[in-house]
């Protein structure tokens, strides 16, 4: 059976009945074979309850067939985008399945659609879902290079209740992961501009804006000294003063050695943008194309 052309991306998909296809699994090819034996046994030797016992395993499974359609049908997906990852890493897409009808659905899974090219997936087992409930799970894939990771094309399908038939339909959500250059490892001496500044902010220290006060320190001038403060019973403690306007760190692309590879700058580049964070330093970026002030 074909499963037909995939529905244009977007942000939740419904299962709809032309939606959803429904084929026996093995043990419900065995379960048919089994059936039919027992029917041609029946007639053959004329046997009365063994008709019966025919006919009562053949409305079990049309039956089944039934609740294995039913278990799939009217659930919906929205998809969430992955929160940004660096390359290397894993991005986690959050799947939301809704259940608006009063059926609980039972051993839901979902999986990456058969014939998509990607690897690692970590698919999402088994779900329950109650009456008029949702049901958030994750959906694991590597991100291998720097880009656009999108969603690729999922599977939902069901065996439940007996396994003898399964039922699935392919959904393709809209849903994408911004993946990041992957930061160098080595440690690596940052732009010379990283230290100046931290040394001019050391060196600002002293005169400007009033940041606060701490406890007094032998040496600190006494024009520093907060008396008002030290009259009100805080003891002695001295004014603290900054800048108003941190030195500026520039994070550019020239700083980096000219003959590296692309993917080798970026991944310095990273580096250095991430130290220069985790430092508390304000700082702009200065790349060909794209200019960011501090």
């Amino acid at each position: 059976m074909s499963t037909g052309s995939a529905a244009a991306p977007s942000r939740q998909a419904r299962t709809t009945r032309r939606r959803i296809f429904i084929l026996p699994t093995a043990a419900g090819m065995l379960f048919g074979v089994t059936v039919f034996l027992m029917l041609l046994g029946s007639i053959n030797y004329g046997l009365g309850l063994g008709y019966v016992l025919t006919f009562l395993l053949t409305g079990v499974g049309v039956v089944t067939m039934l609740l294995t359609y039913r278990n799939l049908a009217g659930l919906e997906v929205h998809a969430q985008d992955a929160l940004p990852v660096f390359a290397g890493e894993e991005a986690k897409f959050g799947l939301d399945l809704v259940n608006r009808t009063q059926l609980p659905r039972h051993a839901v899974e979902v999986s990456v659609a058969p014939g998509v090219a990607v690897e690692g997936v970590r698919t999402v087992g088994w779900n329950d879902i109650d009456a008029a409930a949702s049901r958030l799970c994750t959906i694991g894939m590597p991100a291998r290079t720097r880009g656009t990771l999108m969603l690729p094309q999922l599977r939902m399908a069901t065996t439940f209740p007996l396994g003898l038939f399964r039922a699935w339909s392919d959904l393709q959500l809209q849903a994408h992961c911004t993946v990041y250059p992957r930061p160098e490892v080595r440690t690596t001496a940052g732009p010379s501009s990283l230290a100046e500044a931290a040394r001019a902010r050391q060196q600002r220290q002293g005169s400007g804006d009033f940041a606060g006060l701490r406890g007094y320190l032998p040496g600190d001038a006494p024009a520093h000294v907060a008396w008002k403060a030290m009259a009100r019973g805080a003891g002695l403690v001295t004014k603290q003063f900054v800048d108003g306007v941190d030195a500026q760190l520039w994070i550019r692309w020239s700083d980096l050695p000219s003959d590296m590879g692309i993917e080798a700058m970026l991944s310095r580049l990273a580096r250095w943008i991430l130290d220069a964070a985790q430092a508390g330093h304000c700082f702009g970026l200065d790349v060909p194309g794209y200019h960011r002030e501090p």
